[in-house]
């Protein structure tokens, strides 16, 4: 074999049982977790067996072990959460966190349950991460538990609609969706992803696409209209680097009343950035503000969802165009605040 050592890519005529001779480190000239990634990217048959097999042995370097807790998240194979669960052992922080972040993306009641039963200290490494995985469960399945805490009125920004601009919004084409479904499958695997209702977003020279879950479209007896909580859509950014979209921001809701709702945005990493409400009438009306944090200036957005039509009107659609300077910049971000149920 040629060598591959400084080169970001694996090309294709390198074959399935090199790649796993690359992994099991017999060949030195591919790096182990750039060989597992690629046999991942390919749909190889033969990566679940492999990735469950790093995962469980200590011995493997943690880069390696992790890259495997990664893979496993982006299939919600039953094989796939119980090689997770199994590794809620490990002793190594990192490689803890990002199993507990993989059951979050994939895993049901079972593993939920698994979760639960862990305890750490809030200092832990994972503790935030395992906190986010517990409520991401909850809300992707409406259970009601682990839900996010009313922030305090004082953490909502402020918008000055005087220092702004406008968000560019269309819709988004079905067929474009349906052509990337399956690359958006493994970044939301345990989420049914609709290809009505999408919406696209400019905010300067940044593109999004917002997309619905399919639980936003059904029956009004089935609809998150009668969830205590739920996960109705998800915000994708494009990678300007990689042009490919990436899970950006997770959208939760859940009731405080019996026709509104409680609508948190929470970044893929767990930090709540923005909040707001919906109101359940004909139509379910919304707004969304930014929290105080570093990561999004202040915002002003409503407007009203269509069930019917899939369909979503914005009647204000504003961005600040800089941080507030009164706005936190601090380098620790705040952590999630959880309800105690």
């Amino acid at each position: 074999m040629s060598n591959l050592a400084d080169i970001d890519f694996i090309p294709n005529s390198v074959s399935e049982d090199e790649l796993i001779a690359a992994i099991e480190g017999r060949v030195p000239a591919l790096g182990r977790s750039q060989a597992l990634k690629e046999l991942s990217r390919r749909r190889s048959t033969r990566i679940t067996e492999v990735v469950t097999r790093v995962l469980a042995d200590p011995s493997l370097p943690s880069t390696l072990r992790t890259t495997a807790a990664i893979e496993l998240g982006k299939n919600a194979k039953a094989e796939h959460q119980q090689a997770l669960i199994r590794a809620l052992s490990s002793e190594e922080p990192i490689v803890l966190k990002r199993v507990v972040e993989a059951m979050g993306k994939i895993g049901d009641r079972t593993a939920l349950q698994h979760l639960e039963a862990l305890q750490y200290p809030p200092s832990h490494p994972a503790s935030q991460s395992i906190d986010f995985a517990k409520a991401l469960i909850s809300y992707r399945l409406g259970l009601g538990l682990h839900l996010l805490a009313l922030p305090s009125t004082d953490r909502i920004l402020e918008f000055d609609p005087h220092h702004s601009s406008f968000l560019q919004i269309s819709p988004l084409d079905p067929a474009t969706l349906r052509r990337v479904a399956p690359t958006l499958q493994r970044k939301l695997p345990a989420i049914a992803i609709s290809d009505n209702g999408a919406i696209e977003i400019f905010c300067g020279n940044n593109q999004f696409w917002l997309i619905f879950n399919q639980d936003m479209h059904q029956s009004e007896s089935l609809s998150i209209r009668n969830r205590r909580n739920a996960l109705p859509a998800v915000l994708m950014k494009k990678s300007p680097c990689l042009g490919h979209f990436f899970v950006y921001e997770y959208l939760f809701m859940h009731r405080d009343q019996r026709r509104t709702a409680l609508l948190f945005g929470v970044r893929a990493t767990g930090k709540i950035v923005h909040f707001g409400r919906l109101r359940f009438d004909q139509e379910i009306a919304f707004q969304l503000n930014a929290l105080n944090t570093r990561y999004s200036p202040a915002i002003d957005i409503a407007g009203h969802y269509s069930q019917e039509e899939h369909r979503l009107t914005f009647t204000r659609a504003q961005v600040r165009t800089s941080f507030d300077p009164m706005q936190i910049r601090a380098a620790a971000p705040r952590k999630l605040n959880f309800e105690v149920e």
